[in-house]
């Protein structure tokens, strides 16, 4: 790659991550007064207008998208009409998208294409009668089904009783969501707690396709046992130790019947 093209790639990079944040309705930030990136990183000259002007533009752009595409959980299906004349890379994404197996975000994650640029040709396939729209499975069935069912019901166990003394419980659960080390990371990627504390199921089980069945609960598991011990620490910090012991040994409950679902000896 030559160094010319190195630099744009970066600074398309760059800009993207501007745009995201105006799509962004909560989140945290840390503000280093006076701190300058050393001479090795790389410099770019945006105009700060432009990328104002873009950032508005692409949000009022995404309600469009928002018209025929209400979820990047959504799964586009092909509707049979023949794609003589569309543009190559209309083509492309409609090639994959195949027997509508994929959900929007693994679709264009597929396709190698960023978010907004993937939204707007999906977009246009879907207004010109290329694609529809199916919604994604409302419940995961299986044994997978089962252990996401008894995870979210100890989510919002702990929900409840945290969230009246403490407001920011979910923002701190969102945080530690984001910041997981792999492979917890992708087990929870693109989640964010429900308003009863409870994470996507479906979101869940489609971060984990493609993995053997016994390796996806193993996962699962050990991914939800790191975030419940998390939620175990703010409950004693938030209750105290003695209004939360009964509400932390209920949670720890959930060890013996994970042993019962998955066959594992603790």
């Amino acid at each position: 790659m030559a160094a010319k093209d190195l630099w744009l790639a970066a600074r398309v990079q760059v800009e993207t991550i501007v745009y995201n944040l105006f799509t962004q309705a909560t989140g945290s930030f840390v503000f280093h007064d006076d701190a300058t990136p050393g001479d090795e990183q790389p410099r770019f000259t945006l105009s700060t207008q432009n990328l104002i002007m873009e950032g508005l533009r692409r949000v009022d752009e995404r309600a469009l998208f928002r018209r025929h595409i209400p979820s990047l959980d959504a799964i586009p299906v092909a509707c049979g009409k023949a794609a003589d004349g569309l543009p190559p890379a209309e083509q492309r994404l409609l090639a994959h998208i195949g027997g509508g197996k994929l959900r929007v975000r693994e679709l264009l994650r597929k396709g190698g294409l960023g978010e907004f640029d993937g939204l707007r040709l999906l977009h246009h396939l879907a207004e010109q009668g290329f694609v529809s729209m199916a919604a994604p499975p409302a419940e995961v069935s299986g044994e997978l089904g089962e252990l996401l069912g008894v995870f979210n019901g100890a989510l919002a166990t702990m929900h409840k009783q945290i969230h009246p003394v403490c407001p920011g419980f979910s923002q701190e659960v969102r945080l530690f969501l984001r910041d997981l080390p792999y492979p917890f990371s992708v087990v929870f990627g693109d989640c964010a707690p429900r308003d009863d504390g409870t994470l996507n199921g479906g979101r869940i089980a489609a971060n984990l396709a493609g993995l053997d069945n016994n390796d996806q609960k193993r996962l699962l598991v050990d991914a939800f046992n790191e975030l419940l011990y998390m939620e175990c620490i703010i409950a004693r910090r938030e209750l105290g130790s003695t209004a939360s012991s009964e509400l932390v040994h209920r949670v720890q409950e959930i060890g013996r019947r994970i042993k019962g679902l998955i066959g594992r000896e603790t």
